[in-house]
């Protein structure tokens, strides 16, 4: 029996952007090739000294159940499945997410 609370998916954007600054872990589906990806990630970070690749971006990745965030091995900016997300962890807190 999982015991870990529950998080629709709908409500998780909302979530991670109450998270702003803290450490997330994630595993999500990857939408290009269906993989499975363990991130471990910070939302909002805005810092001058990371560089940004290419240019201001032609779409708002939320539209498409996409949520921006910066990867701390990679240390690059990745975006999160929304919709193929598995679970989310903040805080030491795991929560399952669910249609």
């Amino acid at each position: 029996m999982n015991t870990n609370p529950i998080i629709m998916r709908d409500k998780v954007i909302e979530f991670i952007k109450k998270a702003k600054g803290l450490i997330i872990s994630a595993k999500f589906t990857k939408r290009t090739n269906g993989e499975l990806r363990i991130i471990n990630c910070i939302y909002g970070v805005k810092n001058s000294k990371i560089p940004i690749k290419g240019v201001k971006r032609k779409f708002n990745p939320e539209e498409k159940g996409l949520i921006t965030v910066y990867d701390t091995r990679k240390q690059e900016f990745r975006f999160i499945n929304i919709d193929g997300l598995h679970w989310i962890k903040i805080r030491g807190i795991q929560y399952d997410v669910y249609d």
